[in-house]
């Protein structure tokens, strides 16, 4: 038994070393270090995969970008709101988006300068400076400024998420280049005070129209001017203009009133079309006769005639004249002509007999009309006048009051 060989301990199993206090004290501290490394790194890959998550209000909109191509539901539509989830940068990209509200956007860069805005004074003596003062052109190469208000909306989100990173900058560039162009199509006159609500129309619908160009996703509400004057070097001599325009369109006014009250008597509910009527078919039938048309010249005298027969006042009562006239003058030719028939028979049966029938009842009329008859005869080479004057119808005297019936004035003589 003594010859055998010592046993051999297996190297895979290392031998036990006694730990004392120390060394277990370190090793539970190590043990709760790594297992409060875990529970951290556990909560920070649970925020950040919960980093990009937002939660939308109820006017508000998201798109979001997955290595740069919108995913959403329906093939990339916007989310509406609520909570919406996505994947931390870079991997998503969520943009989110104000879709509801109109916002408002003030844009003064056709104004003047500042200073003069605190202090008109300065309008007559100091002239417009091109770098400081804003101002457009008008097609009759005059000044005006201008301030807008103008009011936008997102109206479609994904448009304005994959296209638009300054809204304020595009609607300002856009506009800047508009109101230039439209300013062009109007006089002065029409873009202060004729035409403004026009000129406000082509305005917006222009910057709309180079929005969409852009793939903007913005929709224009409104295009309003602010401000509208001309400049002030020039104010006083447009405010007599403007109030020779006030005074022109308060004399036409009075002319059109008096002219409807003069229609009106003339020709009653019926006189201001009839006056239009009129004019058109004047127009119509003056018109080159190449360009004439008869179709058209035909209905208007229709209308003319439907017009009259339902007119009032003077016009009626002239066309009543007009119609019993031509009744009467009617009537006298028929009597006349029915008289010359008459008178044609007669002659035709014995002319020399109606012929001197008809001079001795003329010679007849003109005699007993005459106050004095004169007879005039030859008689030897001699001309004898007898006169017949008209004897004068005795006149019947009243008796007087002294004078007795049956007794003469000379009585007692």
């Amino acid at each position: 038994m003594a010859d055998e060989p010592p046993e051999r301990t297996s190297p895979e199993t290392p031998p036990l070393l006694e730990t004392g206090p120390a060394e277990r004290a370190l090793s539970s501290a190590l043990k709760m270090v790594f297992t409060a490394l875990r529970v951290v790194m556990i909560i920070v890959l649970v925020a950040l995969v919960f980093s990009n998550t937002r939660f939308l209000q109820q006017n508000q909109r998201a798109v979001i970008l997955r290595f740069g191509k919108a995913i959403g539901p329906g093939g990339g539509r916007a989310y509406g709101p609520g909570l919406v989830f996505a994947w931390p940068e870079p991997i998503d990209e969520i943009i989110v988006v104000d879709a509801g509200r109109v916002q408002v956007l003030e844009i003064d860069d056709f104004m003047y300068r500042d200073e003069w805005r605190e202090r008109p004074s300065v309008k007559n003596d100091t002239p417009l400076d091109p770098v400081r003062d804003g101002y457009t052109l008008t097609s009759d190469a005059n000044i005006i400024h201008t301030a807008w208000r103008i009011e936008y909306r997102i109206s479609d989100v994904v448009k304005y998420a994959l296209s638009i990173e300054n809204p304020e900058a595009l609607i300002r560039r856009a506009l800047a280049a508009v109101v230039v162009r439209t300013s062009a199509d109007f006089g002065v006159e029409e873009a202060l005070w004729g035409a403004g609500l026009r000129m406000r129309g082509l305005v917006r619908q222009r910057l709309q129209d180079r929005l969409d160009q852009a793939d903007s996703g913005i929709e224009i509400v409104a295009a309003r001017t602010a401000i509208r004057l001309e400049p002030l070097q020039t104010t006083e001599a447009f405010e007599r203009l403007e109030k020779a325009g006030l005074e022109s369109s308060q004399m036409r006014q009075k002319a059109d009133g008096y002219r409807k009250g003069r229609l009106a008597d003339a020709a009653g509910d019926a006189g201001i079309e009839l006056a239009d009527t009129l004019a058109a078919l004047a127009d119509a039938e003056e018109k080159p006769e190449a360009d004439l048309d008869e179709a058209e010249i035909e209905r208007l005298r229709g209308e003319v005639t439907i017009l009259l027969d339902r007119a009032a006042g003077r016009v009626a009562s002239t066309l009543n004249e007009a119609k019993k006239y031509r009744t009467r003058v009617r009537e006298d030719a028929a009597g006349l002509a029915a008289v010359f028939e008459e008178l044609d028979e007669k002659y035709r049966e014995n002319p020399r007999v109606f012929i001197r029938q008809v001079y001795y009842n003329a010679m007849a009329r003109i005699i007993g009309q005459a106050g004095s008859k004169f007879v005039v005869y030859p008689r030897d080479r001699e001309w004898w006048i007898l006169l017949e004057p008209r004897k004068p119808k005795p006149k019947q005297e009243a008796p007087s009051g002294g004078e007795q019936r049956g007794t003469s004035p000379s009585a007692g003589s």
